[in-house]
Order: C-alpha cells, then structure tokens, then sequence
C-alpha cells in the first residue's frame, strides 16, 4: 500500500475489526522498513483527540519483514467509538525517531453494529 492508496475504513460500533496492510512500493530513499520499530493506527473526529492509537503493542501485528502489518480490534474496544465520520493517519515510525506517514487523513466511519439491535 503505497501514500497514494485509498483505504476507508468502516468500524462497526461493538463488532472485533480485522485488517491486513501490505507495503509494496517504499521509497529508496527512506529506512529500510526491516529496521522500523512501530506502526501506529490513529483514530479521531475531524478536530478531536483520537479515540483510537493502535500499534503493535496492543492491536497490531507485524511480520518479520514489517511489510505487512495485521490490525484487530476487538469489539470491546469498538463498543466505546462514537458513531459517525472520523479521520485516520497510519505512520511507521523507526529507532532515529524518524517517523513516515503511510496513509495521511484517511476516511474513516463508525457505524452501529447490526447484531447489537
């Protein structure tokens, strides 16, 4: 998954979210992506304080490469989003402190689960 990809993501409010991202094309010019030390998923309202920060200390997985990273969030912490519209940034951060952004204000949307009606 390149900057340039769109990916929307769409919570369902109470319901575990699994999703798989794969790095394809990675500039030369950055640090080797064997060598990052985190990815991190952010969550919020347009304005707000993220209501989610994943990484790979809670709810993402990576392999051994660090291309492809597994993200699961289970439905307890789903339950907690606010419904509606949100904006994501997904970064990869290294060991120099420098930090890439993947995927910058993403679209994100929470919505009410079916099976919790």
């Amino acid at each position: 998954m390149a900057s340039s990809t769109v990916w929307n993501i769409i919570f369902e409010q109470g319901a575990e979210f699994q999703a798989v991202v794969t790095v394809s094309d990675w500039p030369a010019t950055y640090p080797a992506l064997s060598t990052a030390s985190d990815w991190r998923l952010r969550v919020a309202r347009a304005g707000e304080t993220a209501f989610l920060t994943a990484n790979t200390s809670n709810y993402i997985t990576l392999n051994g490469a660090k291309t492809v990273a597994t993200i699961k969030i289970p439905s307890t912490i789903t339950n907690a989003f606010p419904c509606g519209n949100a904006l994501y940034d997904l970064d990869i951060l290294f060991p120099s402190s420098v930090v890439k952004r993947l995927i910058s204000l993403g679209s994100a949307q929470v919505n009410i689960y079916a099976g919790s009606v």
